[in-house]
């Protein structure tokens, strides 16, 4: 089988005869309409030849820019570590886990559309993406802590005067209960 891409037999080289044992070929040379391969559209006038695309770059962005979202993603950072942190402190302290975790949610989502409009690729973005759903996700259980304060008040009483192991189960015990009792009352029936 002979290669489709190779240049025909026939074609006629500077001013010298055809070597021996060459073919003519009956065929007409295929005109533009039937060119493929690299060289299609060469014989056909400048004005009609086929014109790739510019190739799709997109700018770079602001280093400026980039250096703002960086603070900016720092800062998210550290309101979401201090959430974390006041979140395992005792009961009255608790409330300052959702005060930073709306605080965080804020900053972390600001810094991620500013990264998005800035067109900035790469970790910087995902670390956003993946830290905003957190901060979200965190909201979402401080609140629930939030509105179930009184019954984490009882069990942080009960478990200051526990001073056996079985006094601290039954205090995590009656905690279980206050709480499936709390969600049966706030659920329609």
């Amino acid at each position: 089988m002979s290669n489709p891409y190779a240049p025909p037999d026939d074609r006629p080289t500077h001013g010298a005869a055809p070597a021996s044992g060459t073919h003519e070929r009956d065929d007409p040379e295929p005109g533009p309409a039937q060119q493929q391969g690299p060289r299609a559209g060469w014989g056909l006038p400048p004005a009609q030849r086929p014109v790739a695309p510019p190739p799709h770059e997109t700018p770079a962005p602001d280093p400026e820019q980039v250096a703002a979202i960086t603070r900016s993603a720092r800062t998210f950072a550290a309101l979401m570590l201090a959430a974390v942190l006041t979140s395992s402190f005792p009961v009255p302290w608790q409330a300052a886990g959702l005060a930073f975790t709306v605080l965080a949610l804020v900053v972390g989502a600001r810094a991620l559309v500013r990264a998005v409009r800035a067109r900035v690729r790469g970790a910087l973005t995902g670390m956003l993406i993946g830290g905003v759903g957190l901060a979200a996700f965190w909201l979402v259980v401080s609140s629930a802590m939030a509105l179930m304060w009184p019954l984490y008040l009882d069990r942080q009483e009960c478990l200051a005067g526990a001073l056996t192991i079985s006094a601290r189960q039954e205090c995590e015990t009656q905690f279980k209960e206050s709480v499936d009792e709390w969600l049966q009352s706030r659920t329609p029936r």
